[in-house]
C-alpha cells in the first residue's frame, strides 16, 4: 500500500530461498520460477493464487425516468469502495447515447481518494437542449484510473416534448 508504505506478505514458497527468480502474473496466478539458491541454480516453478481483484464501483441514483426538452436532468453519481484498502480514480466521463449522442467530462484531475468502506458522490446536472431529438437515451458514467476504465453504471431516460 503506497499510502502507508506497507506490504502485504504472501505465504512462503516451498523449498529453499532463492535470488533473482523469474516472476509473472497470468489470470490472477503468480508464477515464480528458477533463481539461484545458496548452493545451486533452481529449476522448480511455484504458483500462488492471488485474491480476486477488488476495485471501486459506480452507482447512479435519483435519475429521472423522463425529462422535457429545454429542462435539466439531475442525478447523483457515486464511487464506492468495498475493498480493504484506499483506492483512487482520476477521471469520470458521462456518455449519452440514443437518437443523439454526447460525451462530457465530469471530472479530470488529481487522484480522488476513496477510503475503504466509504464512497464519494457528486450531483450531476445535464441541460437538455430545446432541439434534442425525442426518444430514449442511455446515460452512462464511467470512472478511470490512469486512462483505464474501472467501472460504470447507466440508466435510461426518455426525452419528451
Amino acid at each position: 500500500d503506497p499510502d502507508t508504505d506497507t506490504w502485504t506478505p504472501m505465504p512462503f514458497h516451498p523449498g529453499s530461498s532463492r535470488w533473482a527468480p523469474g516472476t509473472f502474473v497470468l489470470d490472477n496466478t503468480l508464477f515464480l520460477m528458477g533463481g539461484l539458491s545458496t548452493i545451486e541454480l533452481e529449476t522448480t516453478m511455484w504458483t500462488f493464487e492471488l485474491d480476486e481483484a477488488c476495485d471501486l464501483s459506480v452507482a447512479l441514483s435519483d435519475a429521472p425516468a423522463s425529462v422535457v426538452r429545454g429542462s435539466t436532468a439531475n442525478f447523483t453519481a457515486a464511487a464506492a469502495n468495498s475493498c480493504d484498502e484506499l483506492l483512487r480514480f482520476d477521471e469520470a466521463i458521462m456518455t449519452v447515447t440514443g437518437p443523439a449522442s454526447v460525451e462530457q467530462s465530469l471530472y479530470d484531475g488529481n487522484l480522488v481518494p476513496v477510503r475503504a468502506g466509504n464512497s464519494v458522490s457528486a450531483p450531476v446536472s445535464v441541460a437538455v437542449p430545446l432541439v434534442a431529438p425525442l426518444g430514449t437515451y442511455t446515460v452512462r458514467v464511467t470512472i478511470y484510473r490512469n486512462g483505464s476504465a474501472i467501472d460504470s453504471d447507466s440508466f435510461e431516460v426518455d426525452v419528451t416534448g
